[in-house]
């Protein structure tokens, strides 16, 4: 059976593929090469050549129209590194004191480095968490499925109050998402007032101080909430 670290040495960026295949999939229900390229901000070319070389390994299915999904020896490693992922970000986060914003981009560099030993030793260390700092769900938990489809802040009734679930895997690839939710204090659990919704973007007031500001669709979009009485 394929380790990550013997993955990792004969491709260095099988790993990352397979894990944004694995979102992808969970999040929209379909990837494709040009979904990938545009999500991994890498050109189409270097998508296929990735692609090749997972089917080469048995790793990914493509069928006839593009569509890539992932083996059972693949989703077993994507979800194995994006459980690391997500543990290191808990470490960086609740026990370093690291900035919530910068901990997706400094666990990116680590998780592939981890034993699964230490990986099995973090979870029980910070007491088997279920999501990551920013709301989203490790793969295999029951909560899974209702995080995945938890509706966008900007779906939701207009004067209505709402709590933050998550900040979807794709907003912490956005440039500025997360230094701009952190700015707010827009994280899981959060409650807030939409007070204005719009093709531009988005106006909230939290209940915890009554702060009133606004983030652009390009923002807004990737944040999901639920409603709350």
């Amino acid at each position: 059976m394929l380790t990550i670290s013997e993955l990792r040495s004969g491709h260095p960026a099988a790993p990352e593929y397979l894990v944004n295949i694995f979102v992808i999939q969970r999040d929209y229900g379909y990837a494709n090469n040009a979904r990938l390229a545009k999500w991994m901000n890498v050109s189409r070319s270097a998508v296929s050549q990735a692609i090749s070389r997972l089917k080469t390994l048995s790793l990914i299915v493509q069928d006839e129209y593009g569509g890539v999904r992932l083996s059972s020896e693949g989703r077993r490693l994507a979800t194995s590194v994006l459980t690391r992922h997500y543990l290191i970000e808990h470490l960086l986060v609740r026990v370093l004191n690291y900035p919530w914003d910068k901990a997706d981009e400094e666990a990116s560099r680590i998780q592939e480095t981890i034993s699964d030993e230490f990986a099995e030793y973090l979870r029980k260390y910070l007491g088997d968490p279920q999501t990551c700092p920013h709301g989203n769900p490790f793969p295999g938990t029951s909560g899974e499925k209702t995080l995945v489809e938890a509706q966008r802040i900007s779906e939701l009734e207009e004067n209505g109050a709402a709590r933050i679930l998550r900040i979807t895997e794709e907003g912490e690839n956005v440039p500025g998402m997360l230094t701009a939710c952190y700015k707010h204090h827009i994280s899981p659990g959060m409650e807030f007032v939409i007070i204005k919704t719009g093709d531009d973007g988005i106006q909230l007031r939290a209940v915890e101080g009554e702060k009133t500001f606004s983030l652009p669709e390009k923002y807004a979009k990737h944040i999901r909430a639920e409603s709350i009485s």
